[in-house]
């Protein structure tokens, strides 16, 4: 019986531990059970709170949440990402933009992991979100401030060629001496 116990505790201790650690963390797992080729069910982790603004329990109340929170234009290709992936395909990660429940828009990256039976058939597929936002925030300011800067040398460098363009012209007609 003390066996026993001590097993038991364990046991409850790791789940306890194990819903701490998704609690906190900023990414979440959801999964997707499937049957006959189609998403027959989608369970999102805890995490889905910090990245999306919803509980797993509004993503069960709502199947199509995860869906309609997708920024309309990364739609198609939200879409057809799931095509392949109930196709049987293995598709890369993606990203793409949704709308977080205080109407903020998030950049975030979705990782594939698909479950297969022993003959191969596709039965559920996990996914990955983790918020990039501040990544993609950081390399838009990159990419401007190399673009302002490419923008400073070619005006230098027209500039220096426009004086040299006046300077010969003002040699020609004899204004100065070369």
């Amino acid at each position: 019986i003390t066996a026993r116990k001590r097993a038991e505790d364990a046991l409850r201790e790791s789940e306890q531990r194990y819903q701490r650690i998704t609690e906190a963390i900023t990414d979440y797992i959801y999964t997707v059970r499937v049957a006959e080729g189609r998403a027959a069910e989608t369970t999102h982790g805890p995490g889905c709170l910090a990245v999306t603004g919803y509980r797993a329990k509004e993503f069960a109340e709502d199947p199509f949440l995860w869906f309609r929170m997708v920024v309309a234009e990364d739609r198609p290709a939200v879409e057809e990402q799931a095509r392949r992936i109930l196709a049987g395909e293995t598709p890369l990660p993606m990203e793409h933009r949704i709308v977080h429940k205080n109407g903020t828009v998030r950049w975030v990256r979705n990782t594939f992991v698909p479950h297969r039976d022993e003959h191969g058939a596709l039965v559920a597929y996990d996914g990955l979100i983790q918020d990039i936002t501040e990544r993609y925030i950081l390399q838009q300011e990159l990419f401007q401030s190399q673009k302002t800067q490419a923008m400073g040398q070619l005006a230098v460098g027209v500039a220096h060629n426009f004086g040299n363009l006046l300077f010969a012209t003002a040699a020609c007609i004899g204004t100065i001496d070369a």
